[in-house]
C-alpha cells in the first residue's frame, strides 16, 4: 500500500482528504492542547480552514455510529472534530496558539483523559 492509500485508509470514505491532518488525531485533551501549543499559528489555521467546511458532513456521518462501538476510521474522524474544537477559539478569537497572559494551562490536567484512552492501532 502506498503512502497516499495509507492516509486514505485512516478516515472514512469521503473524508480521506483530511488524512493530511492525521497528526491531529489525538486521544486526549492534554495531547490536543499540547499539539496546539507546540504548533505555529499558520499550521492550526490550515487545519481550521480544512475542517470548518467539512464539519457539518463529519458530524452527520458520525451521528450514525454509537460512541462506544465506533469503527476505527470513524473514531479517528471523531478525534479530528475534538482537535478542531480545541483550536477553533485560538483561530477565531485570539489569532495565536497560546494565551501568555493566562495561567500556565499545562497545570490543568483533566482526570477524564486517563479513562478515555483507546488504541488507535
Amino acid at each position: 500500500m502506498n503512502a497516499t492509500a495509507q492516509k486514505a485508509a485512516l478516515l472514512p470514505e469521503g473524508f480521506s482528504d483530511l488524512g493530511v491532518f492525521s497528526g491531529w488525531i489525538l486521544e486526549t485533551e492534554v495531547e490536543r492542547s499540547q499539539r496546539r501549543r507546540d504548533s505555529v499559528f499558520e499550521d492550526i489555521r490550515r487545519f481550521y480552514d480544512a475542517m470548518l467546511p467539512r464539519l457539518p458532513d463529519a458530524l452527520t456521518w458520525l451521528n450514525g455510529y454509537p460512541l462506544d462501538a465506533m469503527p476505527l476510521p470513524e473514531h479517528r474522524l471523531f478525534l479530528l472534530t475534538f482537535s478542531f474544537a480545541e483550536i477553533a477559539p485560538f483561530v477565531e478569537q485570539y489569532a495565536r496558539t497560546v494565551l501568555p497572559e493566562n495561567f500556565d494551562e499545562r497545570r490543568f490536567i483533566p482526570e477524564h483523559d486517563a479513562r478515555v484512552k483507546r488504541r488507535l492501532a
